[in-house]
């Protein structure tokens, strides 16, 4: 029974840590839509407000600025003891938006860090370095010279081939050096 309770209580915190944003996000917006049902304007202002400090500047600065406006709104409703309990919901609500504005920062954060990486690594593959560019070319330029002379016979003819095909090792080489490079970076470095 016990494994079965457990179990149960992994899948629904699981389900809840999966879409903790989404009921977040929601619950931002039912506060919002009720400040706007109540004309309570300054709760609907505190909602944006403690996402946009939870965002920009922090979790912890929006929730001590949750916790300054909550007091003194119960400093100022104290004789009115039925908006205790919307009070405290207001101040919940303002510590799960500020948590919302963070997330969604952090993930924000992350992703741009993510595309930066992404768009270096595309980058560095696709430049092929003016060394190699120019031992291509120097060496295409000399089999050319080589191959296609007019006044050659049939034993320099053969040395040229040999000349050639040993050129044309070094040139593969160098690739399969640069294809190493750029899909083992981190091994060519050491």
């Amino acid at each position: 029974m016990r494994q079965r309770i457990a179990l149960f209580d992994d899948m629904v915190l699981g389900y809840l840590r999966m879409r903790m944003t989404l009921i977040a996000a929601l619950l931002g917006i039912v506060l919002f839509v009720l400040a706007i049902i109540e004309h309570d304007i300054f709760a609907g202002v505190e909602v944006l407000l403690a996402g946009l400090v939870g965002y920009t500047i922090g979790f912890v600065p929006a929730v001590l600025g949750g916790v300054l406006i909550t007091l003194s709104s119960l400093v100022w409703c104290s004789h009115h003891s039925m908006y205790c309990p919307s009070i405290i919901f207001q101040f919940l609500g303002c510590v799960v938006i500020a948590w919302l504005g963070r997330s969604h920062h952090s993930v924000v954060q992350h992703t741009r860090e993510h595309y930066r990486s992404h768009v270096d690594q595309a980058m560095r593959s696709q430049v092929v370095p003016w060394t190699l560019v120019n031992e291509v070319r120097n060496s295409l330029l000399g089999m050319r010279l080589l191959l296609f002379t007019n006044n050659m016979g049939r034993e320099t003819d053969q040395q040229n081939l040999q000349i050639v095909e040993a050129e044309l090792l070094r040139l593969e080489s160098l690739f399969t050096d640069l294809h190493e490079e750029q899909v083992n970076p981190e091994r060519m470095v050491k």
